[in-house]
């Protein structure tokens, strides 16, 4: 068969033979295009194990513990580091109308260096969250729960009352080891070598960590953990955090690719960006309001007030000027809720807010602002305004201030670091007009909120607000578990708040995840706080293959 070949060739002229070769070339060609073809046709994209993952955060991990994570820093470590009771959980189950609810967790569960993971874990954990010794930011959101160790893989929940959300807190609990922690009193915690260098059970384990001699922390150097029981193995094999001290130097990282992701970047942040990148935007069931304290200023209690104030801001500029990926805020409500009631939206108007002002009796004086006269006496309008030490928080604060004044109220505007507004101002109530934000669970219990029985600390009811029908109707919804019921009950909850103004809604900020790199299985679903972005991060994956359907 050579050999015929071999003559054939010999006899063909050398113009035959470029034809000839040029036949063979292309019906080589044809084939592999008819193979790539058929093998697309018959196999699909998919994940594949590998690479390394770097991300920028500002600030520093301090206590990477579930119980005392307090940084967003520590927040995104637990989300890796941990597992949280919903992933640990077989199931969970409501008893008594959501009195109760019972957990039993997986079978062998263990935590990263091997001890058996087990319910007097869950229960090491939410007591020490209710220790205010802790300082636990879950602290007001645990307390009361009573707990009942069933087994060593169940454990009960009583809570006196019923709560059909309550199985979003059993979800979002991450679990800390009892066997670390037990003989260490609460107060040495944040010195422990465990704090920096915890065990964990989640998808990830701690490898390394890189630290300056003055304690500034560099980096962590994460590893997908392939012998964990609650679910798959990460496709991702390495996670890195590298922290920085400002936004600026996060950014620069960025645009030199010394880091593939960044979090948490404001509007004026977008425009430093000089290398290409994907966003994903995170929305968060949260918003952003001024809560008046009508205890701390007579004038606050003059309801002409509070609704001048209201009409004057305009929450779609605010939103679009200095949140950035943000949607106005009109109610308790985020708009994007499925709650959320449209006929609540509104348009600012000063010359209307002006207007009510006069009608109320409050008189333009010579200096421009506006006097009452009260029993005899002159009252003027003006007002505190206390802020957290946050860039954007500042910047709505200025243009909430210069806004009112142009309907004559004067407003005087207090900055306080936003430790000192945790730990004093809010714990005493101890402000006339507070800007802050609310963050609801994906349920939207607005119960902390805007319960009377919150009004004071612990509570989250930062306008010290009370209403009977209004706290008829969040103890009805905790109760009910019927679609129909709810929307209805929350539409008449949000009318009797705002019917009353005790709070201005403002804007409700989304989380932006810069990413510079491909970065499959990512969703940008509603999240209850930015670390939550990890909670599918088993799915995230930067290799691929093809495999056949």
């Amino acid at each position: 068969m050579l050999t015929a070949l071999k003559k054939i060739w010999h006899a063909l002229s050398a113009g035959e033979r470029k034809i000839f070769l040029g036949a063979v070339a292309l019906l080589g060609l044809s084939a592999i295009i008819s193979g790539v073809m058929a093998l697309r046709a018959n196999t699909v994209q998919a994940p594949a194990y590998g690479g390394n993952y770097t991300e920028g955060l500002v600030g520093q991990p301090s206590a990477i513990n579930p119980i005392t994570a307090m940084s967003e820093a520590d927040q995104a470590l637990v989300h890796l580091v941990f597992s949280s009771l919903g992933e640990l959980a077989e199931s969970v189950e409501p008893l008594e109308n959501a009195k109760s609810w019972k957990v039993r967790l997986k079978e062998n569960l263990t935590w990263h260096d091997g001890t058996k993971l087990t319910s007097d874990d869950v229960v090491f954990t939410v007591r020490n969250i209710q220790d205010p010794d802790s300082r636990s930011l879950l602290y007001t959101r645990w307390q009361g729960v009573l707990m009942q160790r069933v087994s060593e893989r169940e454990i009960q929940f009583n809570l006196g009352t019923a709560d059909n959300n309550f199985n979003q807190d059993i979800k979002g609990l991450y679990i800390a080891p009892k066997h670390i922690f037990q003989d260490i009193p609460l107060a040495n915690w944040r010195i422990s070598e465990f704090t920096l260098k915890p065990i964990g059970s989640g998808p990830y384990k701690i490898y390394d960590y890189a630290v300056q001699a003055n304690g500034f922390i560099n980096s962590y150097t994460l590893k997908a953990y392939t012998q964990r029981a609650t679910g798959d193995r990460p496709y991702i094999n390495q996670i890195v955090f590298k922290f920085f001290a400002t936004t600026e130097d996060a950014i620069k990282a960025f645009n030199t690719g010394r880091i593939d992701a960044l979090g948490g970047l404001e509007l004026g942040d977008i425009g430093l960006l000089h290398r290409s990148y994907t966003t994903f935007n995170f929305q968060l069931p949260n918003y952003y309001a001024v809560f008046f304290n009508q205890s701390q200023n007579l004038v606050l209690k003059d309801e002409a007030v509070r609704r001048a104030l209201n009409l004057a801001v305009d929450p779609k500029e605010l939103a679009k000027t200095i949140a950035g990926a943000a949607t106005p805020a009109y109610g308790p409500v985020p708009t994007f809720s499925q709650y959320f009631d449209p006929k609540l939206q509104r348009e600012s108007n000063l010359d209307q807010a002006a207007a009510l002002l006069e009608e109320a009796g409050w008189h333009t004086t010579d200096a421009g602002g506006r006097e009452k006269d009260v029993n005899g006496s002159k009252l003027s309008l003006k007002a505190t305004l206390t802020v957290p030490q946050i860039s954007f928080l500042k910047k709505t604060a200025t243009e909430l201030q210069s806004r009112w004044a142009k309907i004559g109220a004067t407003i005087n505007i207090e900055e306080i670091p936003v430790d000192e507004l945790l730990g004093n101002t809010i714990k005493n109530r101890n402000y006339q007009m507070l800007l802050f934000g609310n963050t609801l669970n994906t349920a939207y219990d607005l119960f902390p909120f805007w319960h009377s029985a919150e009004r004071f600390y612990p509570g989250l009811n930062l306008s010290i607000y009370s209403n009977k029908d209004v706290d008829r109707i969040l103890e009805i919804l905790r109760h009910t578990d019927d679609d129909a019921a709810r929307l209805a009950n929350m539409d008449k909850l949000q009318g009797l708040i705002l019917e009353d103004m005790p709070a201005i809604f403002l804007y409700s900020p989304a989380y932006t995840y810069i990413v510079g790199k491909d970065l499959y299985g990512l969703q940008t679903e509603v999240i209850s706080n930015p670390s939550d972005r990890f909670t599918e991060i088993s799915k995230w994956h930067l290799e691929t293959k093809r495999v056949f359907k």
